[in-house]
C-alpha cells in the first residue's frame, strides 16, 4: 500500500480522532475564546511586520503558507475551524491580511518533503501490547516480525555537533525540555488544575497515541484488533504508572540563524 494512503492521522471528530486528541489543536481552539491571552505573541509579530512596513514606507511582502499533508488526511477540519478566524485577525492590520495566502498542498509536495530519517512514532508500548497478543494467538507473529517503525532520538551533543560541522547555521540557543506523556490533560481554560486518576490518564495517552498510529497499524495488522490493542496499551500504561516509571517526552528546542 502506498505511503500516502496509510501515513496519516485518524480523521473525523470521534473519540480516537486526531482532532480530539491533538494538544496543539486543543490549544488553538481554546485560544479562540481568549485571543488577548493566547494569541498575543502571534499577532504581536504580525503587528511588528506591519508597523515596520509603514515606517519604512514599504509595501508589505506577500507571504504564502503551505499546509503540507497527505491527501488522505482531513484538510476540511483545519480549513473550517481555524482559517476563517485567522484571516479575520490578519485583516485587522493595515494591509498585511491581504498579502497572506494559505494553501493545502497534498500528494506530490509531500513526496518531496518526506524525510524517512525523521519519521518517528511512539511504538514501544504498542510493541509490548502486540507481543502479548501474539503470545495469545490474537495477532500474527509474522506480521509483528515484519512491522518496523525505527526511531532515533539524538542527544543534545549530537545535534550541536551536526549543526556546527555542517556550517550553514549558527546555533544561538539549545535547551532541553521535558513534558509528561499526560501533559496538557490537567490544563483548563480558567487556569485550574484537575488531578486525574491513573485509568483516565492512561486512556488519554492511549487515545492520542491511537490517533497518530492507528492508520499505519491498521494497514499492516488489520482493523479487527485495533480496539483490543489500544485497551492493552492503556492497561500497560497503568502498570507503568503504578511502577512509578518516568513517562516523559524529552524535546530539544533550538534557535538557529542562517549564515
Amino acid at each position: 500500500m502506498a505511503t500516502e494512503e496509510v501515513l496519516h492521522m485518524n480523521g473525523g471528530v470521534g473519540e480516537t480522532s486526531y482532532a480530539n486528541n491533538s494538544l496543539l489543536q486543543k490549544s488553538v481552539n481554546e485560544s479562540e475564546a481568549n485571543p488577548e491571552r493566547e494569541h498575543h505573541k502571534t499577532y504581536e509579530i504580525i503587528a511588528i511586520i506591519d508597523a515596520l512596513s509603514l515606517r519604512l514606507k514599504k509595501k508589505t511582502h506577500a507571504f504564502q503558507l503551505f499546509l503540507n499533508d497527505l491527501p488522505s488526511n482531513d484538510f476540511n477540519t483545519i480549513f473550517k475551524s481555524l482559517l476563517p478566524d485567522f484571516y479575520k485577525k490578519l485583516h485587522q492590520g493595515h494591509n498585511f491580511g491581504h498579502n497572506c495566502f494559505i494553501a493545502g498542498v497534498p500528494g506530490s509536495f509531500y513526496k518531496r518533503s518526506e524525510d524517512q530519517e525523521s519519521l518517528t512514532f511512539p511504538t514501544s508500548i504498542i510493541g509490548m501490547a502486540l507481543h502479548d497478543m501474539v503470545l495469545e494467538n490474537k495477532a500474527e507473529e509474522a506480521k509483528l516480525d515484519s512491522y518496523d517503525t525505527p526511531h532515533y532520538g539524538p542527544s543534545e551533543k549530537e545535534v550541536r555537533k551536526i549543526i556546527e560541522e555542517e556550517g550553514s547555521f549558527t546555533l544561538e540557543k539549545l535547551e532541553i525540555s521535558k513534558l509528561g506523556w499526560d501533559g496538557g490533560m490537567n490544563e483548563e481554560g480558567d487556569d485550574t488544575i484537575i488531578v486525574h486518576g491513573k485509568l483516565m490518564r492512561a486512556k488519554f495517552i492511549a487515545n492520542y497515541t491511537r490517533a497518530v498510529n492507528e492508520p499505519l497499524l491498521k494497514s499492516h495488522f488489520g482493523d479487527a484488533i485495533m480496539d483490543e490493542l489500544f485497551l492493552r496499551v492503556s492497561d500497560k500504561l497503568v502498570q507503568l504508572m503504578e511502577e512509578k516509571k518516568e513517562l516523559v517526552f524529552t524535546n530539544l528546542v533550538l534557535s538557529i540563524t542562517k549564515n
